[in-house]
């Protein structure tokens, strides 16, 4: 009881699978990490089955090669994590919907509002990042809007889009820095 064994990869140095007295298996790599470089230490690499071995070994060069360099993998992997759900949170989706409820809501014309950035909008940028809709693809949408005959539609549309952008600016949230709509005139 309370027994581990390692047993060592002969291809990559340091990698190991980690069998625990219940059976329990994952690989590890033993390796002297930046923050604290006088011991070696053991990290998780993932659970075996969730990963293969060749999935372990290439993770475990990875964190080879970033330890040669000074950087610490979990800190490194964090970033990622934080970097990816940064992403995600500011797709154009994310912050027209965040403009709705916010700033929109507060509005005489909320629901006019939500109609059109819905409608017109999301469709084409939902999963874009908000920073890169162009002043090109501005134009196109209220162009589309404007082309089947609707062009107090389109000027509205603008309207939203130019209100959204700036709110987006203006909070200072989503990293928008720009409007693609700003140097376009109605």
């Amino acid at each position: 009881p309370g027994r581990r064994e390692d047993h060592f990869d002969a291809l990559v140095p340091g990698l190991g699978r980690r069998v625990t007295d219940r059976g329990n298996k994952s690989f590890v790599l033993v390796a002297r990490y930046p923050l604290r470089p006088l011991n070696p230490s053991r990290r998780s690499l993932g659970t075996y089955g969730q990963i293969t071995l060749d999935e372990a070994r290439q993770k475990a060069r990875d964190w080879l090669s970033l330890i040669q360099k000074g950087i610490d993998p979990a800190i490194e992997e964090e970033r990622r994590r934080v970097t990816a759900r940064v992403l995600q949170a500011n797709t154009f989706e994310a912050v027209a919907n965040a403009f709705l409820d916010r700033y929109a809501a507060k509005l005489a014309k909320a629901g006019e509002a939500r109609a059109i950035v819905a409608k017109e909008f999301m469709p084409r940028w939902r999963a874009r990042l908000v920073t890169e809709v162009t002043p090109r693809d501005a134009a196109e949408a209220i162009r589309a809007i404007a082309e089947r005959g609707a062009p107090y539609q389109a000027y509205n549309a603008f309207g939203w889009l130019r209100r959204l952008y700036n709110w987006a600016i203006n909070s200072g949230e989503h990293g928008v820095e720009t409007s693609p709509v700003a140097k376009l005139s109605a």
